[in-house]
């Protein structure tokens, strides 16, 4: 049997900050930011490919930030450039004192344990038992947009352009602790 104990937590802060500034009336900055983070300590980790993963950290914040300039030239004419900036992560970790090998008879080999946790242990059509890999996962966006709208008689027209940066930066740490899989390749079961 396989038995959990603990409490989990979660906090879930969001702040905000918005700016609204008239420099005349043809000229309008607007401001807007926002940060939210979502963290737990969780029992078993969720999301893993672990049948049974140890206990650990799981945090997601993200940031949003944009910047938009609205420049009324005529009544008929108006600009609005926009800057935007977006930022989601996430990331996991075991809790070091879950998945301690402390008292149990198994020696550590690799000097890199950084949890000094247990091996994984794999066994092929039954499911898995560990800490896994340590994550860090990062997605940035960064936009830049230029709005012209013009009305002309009984016609509107706009121009404009959109340009996105995307990236993504992975980390995923490597199993420090070792890891024991049965397939049965050697003994044909």
């Amino acid at each position: 049997d396989y038995k959990v104990t603990g409490v989990q937590t979660c906090a879930l802060p969001i702040y905000l900050f918005r700016v609204d500034q008239m420099f005349t009336q043809n000229f309008i900055l607007t401001l807007r930011y926002a940060h939210d983070y979502w963290g737990q300590n969780q029992a078993i980790m969720e999301g893993s490919s672990f049948s049974f993963p140890a206990p650990g950290f799981l945090g997601k914040p993200g940031h949003n930030a944009i910047a938009r300039l609205t420049w009324t030239m005529n009544p008929s004419t108006v600009n609005v450039l926009t800057y935007g900036f977006s930022r989601n992560s996430i990331t996991s970790y075991p809790i070091p004192s879950a998945v301690s090998r402390a008292g149990l008879s198994i020696q550590s080999v690799l000097p890199g344990n950084k949890y000094n946790a247990i091996p994984d242990i794999a066994i092929s059509g039954f499911g898995s038992l560990g800490v896994g890999s340590p994550t860090n996962n990062a997605n940035n966006i960064f936009e830049t947009k230029d709005d012209l709208t013009r009305i002309a008689g009984r016609h509107t027209l706009k121009f404009g352009f959109d340009f996105m940066r995307l990236q993504k930066f992975v980390f995923t740490g490597t199993q420090s602790q070792g890891a024991f899989t049965f397939n049965g390749s050697y003994t044909g079961n």
